[in-house]
């Protein structure tokens, strides 16, 4: 896999993803804004959106806890190379 560019967000949420393998979506936004100051819910919301156009993650309904998001293999192996 040749390896992309990802904003410091879109990586952040990869490696967030990483630890956890899903997360709340509200989990993930407080974390990676934890992590990374002056996030916009904007910025947040365009790199998630970057990063399922380029299948790195899915989003997955719940019930319980509202939407996750998930990283899928291409996002693991991506964070390998």
């Amino acid at each position: 896999m040749k390896k992309v560019k990802l904003s410091p967000v879109e990586r952040e949420i990869l490696w967030t993803l990483e630890e956890a393998g899903a997360e709340n979506l509200s989990t993930l936004a407080a974390t990676v804004k934890g992590i990374i100051k002056e996030v916009s819910n904007e910025t947040f919301s365009q790199s998630l959106d970057n990063l399922e156009r380029k299948k790195f993650v899915y989003f997955e309904k719940s019930d319980i806890n509202g939407n996750s998001v998930v990283l899928t293999e291409k996002g693991r192996i991506y964070l390998s190379i």
